[in-house]
C-alpha cells in the first residue's frame, strides 16, 4: 500500500466534493465549512454529508454517505452509508452501515460496527479496537497497529508493530517487523506473513489457526524470469498509453499557447540551474502549505485553488521540459509552423518517457522534468509584463 499516495488522493477527493455543485445520484446533499461542526445525539441529516472543518463531531445519525475533512474527527453517532475521513485524529465508536475509509495524519481508531469493509492508512498509529465488529475485510497501513475486533472477513496488516487479537473469520496476512499473537485470537483461515529478515511467526499456546500458518513463498527463478518479463511488457505498454495521454494534452497547450511555450523552453535552455531551484522549491514546499491552508478555516478555499493551480503547473511543467528538449534534439531541422511544434513535442516526449524506463533513472527523471519545466514557467510568468498563458506578444526587455 501507498498510503501518501492514497491520503493525497483522499484529500483531494474531499477536496472536490466539497467544491462540486450537483449531488450525487440524486440524493439530498448537505454541506458545511466552518470552525467546527457538532452534531448532537438526537439530531438527524437526511441525505449526504460533506463537511470541512477544525473539528468534527458527530453524535447524531447521518442517513447517507459521509465526508469529512477535519483536524480532529469524532464519531459516535450512526452513518447510514460510507464514511470517507481525512484528519489528523480519529476516534470512530458509532456505527457504519457501509465501508469506513480512514486516511490521518496521527491516532486513527475504529471502535463500533462497521457495515462493510475497513481501509486505515496512517505514518503512526492505527487500531481497530475489542468493541469493533466488521463484517466485511479490513485493511490497515501503519507504524503501529493493533487488532482486536472481530473480523468476519479478511485481515490484510502491513507495518511496523503490528499485535492480533480477537476473531478473524477469513485469512490473515502480515507483513511486519514485529508481530505479536494475543492469547485468545481465533483465525479461521490461513496465516500468510512476511517478517523482516526472514523470521519465522511463533505462534504461542492459546491462539487458535484453523488454517496454515506459512511464510510467504519465494518464488523459483523461473517463475521469476517470467514474472519479470511480464512485468516490464505491462511498464512497457502502461509507459506507451501514458506517453499517447501526455502528446494529447501536450497538442492542446502547444497549439494553443505558440508563443508561450517557446518563451518558456527558451528558459529552460538559457537557465537550467535557476530552473531546477525555484521549481524544486515549488516542488517541495507547496504541497505543505496547501495541506495547512486545507485544515485552516479561513485558507481553505485558498488552499484548494492552490491545490488546483499546483496539479496544473505539474502537468505543464513535464511538457515545457518535453518542449524544450525537442528543441534541442530538431535545432537543425527545416521544419516550421505546426509541424515543428508537433515534432518538437513528440520528440522531447518520447526522450523523457524512454529515459524513465532506465532501472533507478525514473524517479530523478520525474524530478529533474517536472521541477526544471515549472520552474520555467515561474520564471516566465515573471518576467512577463503580462499574463503567461494568453501571452501572445514577444516580452519587453527592460531597458
Amino acid at each position: 500500500m501507498r498510503g501518501h499516495g492514497a491520503a493525497w488522493g483522499t484529500m483531494l477527493l474531499a477536496a472536490a466534493c466539497l467544491a462540486a455543485d450537483c449531488p450525487v445520484a440524486g440524493a439530498r446533499l448537505n454541506r458545511f465549512m466552518g470552525t467546527d461542526y457538532l452534531l448532537e445525539k438526537g439530531q438527524t441529516v437526511t441525505g449526504q454529508l460533506w463537511t470541512a472543518a477544525s473539528t468534527a463531531e458527530l453524535q447524531g445519525i447521518v442517513s447517507d454517505d459521509l465526508i469529512v475533512a477535519a483536524n480532529e474527527v469524532i464519531i459516535g453517532g450512526r452513518i447510514g452509508g460510507d464514511l470517507w475521513c481525512l484528519s489528523r485524529l480519529a476516534s470512530i465508536t458509532g456505527t457504519i452501515a457501509g465501508d469506513l475509509h480512514l486516511v490521518g495524519l496521527e491516532q486513527q481508531t475504529v471502535g463500533g460496527p462497521v457495515g462493510g469493509n475497513v481501509l486505515v492508512l496512517t505514518p503512526l498509529a492505527a487500531e481497530v479496537t475489542s468493541a469493533a465488529s466488521v463484517s466485511g475485510d479490513v485493511a490497515m497501513a501503519a507504524e503501529s497497529i493493533i487488532l482486536t475486533g472481530n473480523v468476519k472477513g479478511h485481515a490484510y496488516l502491513m507495518g511496523k508493530r503490528v499485535t492480533v487479537g480477537g476473531q478473524i473469520a477469513g485469512n490473515l496476512r502480515l507483513i511486519a517487523e514485529d508481530v505479536v499473537l494475543l492469547q485468545g485470537t481465533d483465525i479461521g483461515g490461513d496465516v500468510i506473513y512476511e517478517l523482516s529478515g526472514g523470521r519465522e511467526l511463533l505462534v504461542p499456546d492459546g491462539v487458535e489457526v484453523h488454517g496454515n500458518v506459512r511464510r510467504k513463498a519465494l518464488r523459483a527463478p523461473g517463475a521469476r524470469q517470467g514474472q519479470r518479463v511480464v512485468g516490464t511488457a505491462q511498464r512497457l505498454l502502461s509507459q506507451a498509453f501514458f506517453l499517447a495521454a501526455a502528446i494529447l494534452v501536450g497538442i492542446v497547450w502547444v497549439f494553443v499557447f505558440p508563443a508561450g511555450s517557446a518563451r518558456a523552453a527558451a528558459v529552460w535552455q538559457s537557465s537550467l540551474l535557476r530552473c531546477m531551484l525555484v521549481g524544486l522549491a515549488v516542488l517541495i514546499l507547496a504541497p505543505v502549505l496547501i495541506f495547512s491552508a486545507l485544515f485552516s478555516v479561513i485558507g481553505f478555499p485558498l488552499g484548494l485553488a492552490a491545490a488546483c493551480i499546483y496539479i496544473i503547473l505539474l502537468v505543464i511543467g513535464k511538457l515545457v521540459s518535453a518542449y524544450a528538449v525537442g528543441m534541442l534534439l530538431l535545432s537543425k531541422s527545416q521544419l516550421r509552423g505546426n509541424a515543428a511544434r508537433l515534432l518538437t513535442l513528440v520528440a522531447g516526449l518520447a526522450t523523457i518517457y524512454a529515459s524513465a524506463l532506465i532501472p533507478n533513472l525514473g524517479v530523478g527523471v520525474w524530478t529533474f522534468c517536472t521541477s526544471t519545466g515549472m520552474g520555467a514557467v515561474l520564471i516566465c510568468w515573471y518576467r512577463s509584463e503580462r499574463t503567461f498563458l494568453a501571452g501572445s506578444r514577444r516580452e519587453r526587455v527592460p531597458s
